[in-house]
């Protein structure tokens, strides 16, 4: 054999050990990533990402009081506990913010208009809404109108001017 055959036989050797190296490598790879995912719970992902968020939580505080505002503006209410919704926090039988003081023409009046409004406060006894305020007289409705035809009393409820 001459030096030229010997230099090729050795790169072709050499070619082989390294197409084995790659080979296997593929295969510990390849074998890993199956342990992994036959392993993995169902729900996958998922799990491991909320996993990984919890792991991240950090204590930044304490709630030592949680004030409610059942009326735009209006007095605030101190609770206990409120269940988390969709849109705001409720509490028995209100919700946060719920309701809106508004003029006779459909605009909504807020404590920045009118700084008497938080003076309000609006609570909910036995399915009737109770509305009162230093200067006003108390004003009770109930929380599930009737169906039927609607008549617009809003003068007859509105004894404060504002």
């Amino acid at each position: 054999m001459d030096a030229k055959e010997r230099a090729v036989s050795a790169l072709v050797q050499s070619n082989k050990r390294v197409a084995l190296l790659v080979a296997a490598g593929v295969a510990v790879l390849g074998l890993g990533l199956g342990y992994k995912y036959l392993r993995r719970p169902e729900g996958g992902e998922e799990e491991e990402e909320e996993e990984e968020e919890e792991e991240a939580l950090v204590r930044v505080g304490v709630v030592s009081r949680l004030l409610v505002h059942p009326l735009k503006s209006g007095t605030a209410v101190s609770v206990t506990r409120a269940e988390c919704q969709e849109l705001g926090l409720r509490f028995g039988e209100l919700q946060d913010r719920h309701w809106l003081v508004v003029t006779e023409d459909g605009h909504m009046v807020t404590g920045r208009q009118e700084p008497r409004l938080v003076l309000v406060s609006l609570t909910c006894e036995g399915g009737h809404v109770r509305l009162s305020g230093p200067e006003m007289e108390e004003l009770r409705f109930p929380v599930k109108q009737p169906d039927g035809p609607v008549m617009d009393c809003r003068s007859r409820y509105m004894r404060f001017n504002l």
